[in-house]
C-alpha cells in the first residue's frame, strides 16, 4: 500500500478513535445498503462511488472510499458513514486471508462499535504479520487505555517512538501517564514537544491533525488536574487548528468541560448545529435542562430529551444496546432516576474505563446514597486508578456515605 495511504489512515485515526467521549450510540442496520437517510450531495455521490466499486475488485479504490467514509464517521460520531465502510471493503474482509490493509479498517470499525475483543484480534493478527503502521500500536494502545490497562497501552505508546516523528509517540505516552502515573511531567513533556515542533520554520514532521490531537490531549491533562484556564485554553486551540474542522469527539469533550463548570449557554451555541451525534444531542439537553430556561427555552429542552428518548428507544427496537455511558448520564441528570443509572453505568464500566464513564458511575452511586452502591463505586474507582481531582471529590462523599456520615 502506498506511503501516502498510510499516512491519510493514520490522520483519520488520530480523532474519534483515541477517546469515545461523543460516540453515538450504535445504530448499525442489518443491511449496510439500507437508506436510513437522504444525505448531502456530495456524499450521495461517494454512495454511488461505493455501487460502483462492488464488484470491481478494486484494492485501492475500495480502501480510499473506506477511508472517505470513515473521516465522516470520525467527524459526526455517525454510524451510517461506518455501516458504508465496512460496506466498501466488505468483499476482502470476508475473505480467509483478507490483505493487511483491510484488516486494519475492519479493526478500526469494529472499534467504533464496541466490539474491542474482535479488533484487538485484528490489531494482534497484523503484529504478528509484522505489518508495519503506526496506526496499529495506535489503535491498540486507545483500546487498552479505554479498557483501564494502562500498563500494555504505554509498551504500545513506546513502540511509536520508532516512527520519524517522535510527537506521536510522546502525545500517545503523554495521555497513558497523565491518567494512571504522575500528570505533571506528562504535561511538562508534551507542552515542549508541542512548542517545539510548531516553533518549527522548516522541516515539519507533525501534521496539523497531530499538532490539534496532542493539543486535546494537553487540555484533558489539565482539566483532571483541575486547571480550568489552562486546559479551556489548550481545548480552544485544538478546536481551532483541527484541518477538518472540530470532530465529534473534541467537541464532547469540550462540551463535557463547559458543562463541569456551568458554561451552559457556551454549551447551546457550541453544539446546537451538531445535532446528529447522540452523545453531542445529550450534553446539549443537559446544557438546557442546566439553564432552566433561562437562554434555552423549556420546549426547546422538553424536545431535546423526547428526541433523545427516541433514539434510545429505536436502539432497542432494532434489538440492539444503546450506549450505556450516555443512557445512565441521561437517566441520571435528565430524567433523576438514580437506580436504573448507577446499574447501566456499572454495566458500561465493565466495558469502559475512562474518566468520563467512572464519573457517571460515582456520581450515579452517590446520588442513589446506598452504603452498597457507594462500597461497589469506591472498588471500581480503583480498577484503575485515575489521576483526577473530579473523582477524588467523589471519592470522599461516597466514603461519607459508606460510614453513614452527612455528604
Amino acid at each position: 500500500m502506498a506511503i501516502l495511504a498510510r499516512c491519510s489512515m493514520l490522520a483519520l485515526g488520530l480523532f474519534g478513535m483515541w477517546g469515545n467521549v461523543a460516540r453515538a450510540a450504535p445504530r448499525r442496520p442489518a443491511d449496510p445498503n439500507v437508506v436510513l437517510e437522504r444525505l448531502p450531495g456530495g456524499i450521495a455521490a461517494q454512495r454511488k462511488q461505493l455501487a460502483q466499486l462492488r464488484g470491481r475488485g478494486d484494492l485501492d479504490g475500495a480502501l480510499q472510499l473506506a477511508d472517505a467514509y470513515l473521516r465522516l464517521g470520525r467527524k459526526e460520531a455517525d454510524p451510517r458513514f461506518y455501516a458504508y465502510a465496512q460496506s466498501a471493503i466488505a468483499p476482502w474482509s470476508a475473505r480467509s486471508d483478507p490483505p493487511p490493509e483491510i484488516i486494519l479498517r475492519r479493526a478500526t470499525i469494529r472499534q467504533f462499535y464496541h466490539d474491542f475483543d474482535g479488533a484487538l484480534t485484528d490489531l494482534e493478527t497484523l503484529g504478528r504479520a509484522g505489518y508495519d503502521d503506526p496506526q496499529v500500536d495506535l489503535l491498540t494502545a486507545s483500546i487498552l487505555r479505554i479498557r483501564g490497562d494502562y500498563g500494555q497501552a504505554m509498551r504500545y505508546c513506546q513502540n511509536l517512538l520508532a516512527q520519524p516523528n517522535q510527537l506521536l509517540a510522546l502525545t500517545c505516552a503523554a495521555e497513558i501517564q497523565g491518567l494512571g502515573g504522575n500528570p505533571v511531567p506528562a504535561r511538562a513533556g508534551l507542552e515542549r514537544a508541542i512548542g517545539f515542533e510548531t516553533a518549527r520554520r522548516v522541516g515539519h514532521l507533525a501534521t496539523p491533525a497531530l499538532l490539534a490531537w496532542s493539543r486535546l490531549v494537553m487540555a484533558g491533562l489539565y482539566e483532571r488536574s483541575d486547571d480550568a484556564a489552562k486546559a479551556g485554553a489548550w481545548f480552544r486551540s485544538a478546536l481551532a487548528t483541527m484541518p477538518d474542522g472540530p470532530d465529534a469527539y473534541a467537541l464532547g469533550a469540550y462540551a463535557d468541560f463547559l458543562l463541569d463548570h456551568r458554561r451552559d449557554r457556551e454549551v447551546i451555541t457550541l453544539l446546537d448545529a451538531r445535532q446528529s451525534s447522540d452523545g453531542l444531542l445529550l450534553r446539549l439537553a443537559l446544557a438546557c435542562a442546566y439553564l432552566s430556561g433561562h437562554g434555552c427555552p423549556a420546549e426547546k429542552g422538553a424536545r431535546l430529551q423526547a428526541s433523545l428518548a427516541a433514539r434510545f428507544d429505536a436502539v432497542r427496537a432494532r434489538g440492539e444496546v444503546p450506549h450505556r455511558g450516555e443512557e445512565a448520564r441521561f437517566l441520571l441528570e435528565l430524567k433523576h432516576q438514580p437506580g436504573p443509572a448507577y446499574r447501566l453505568a456499572l454495566a458500561n464500566w465493565g466495558m469502559m474505563k475512562e474518566p468520563r464513564d467512572v464519573l457517571v458511575l460515582a456520581q450515579s452511586a452517590l446520588a442513589l446514597g446506598t452504603r452498597e452502591a457507594a462500597q461497589n463505586a469506591l472498588r471500581q474507582l480503583d480498577q484503575p486508578a485515575i489521576n483526577d481531582v473530579r473523582l477524588s471529590r467523589l471519592r470522599q462523599s461516597l466514603e461519607k456515605v459508606l460510614h453513614n456520615r452527612p455528604a
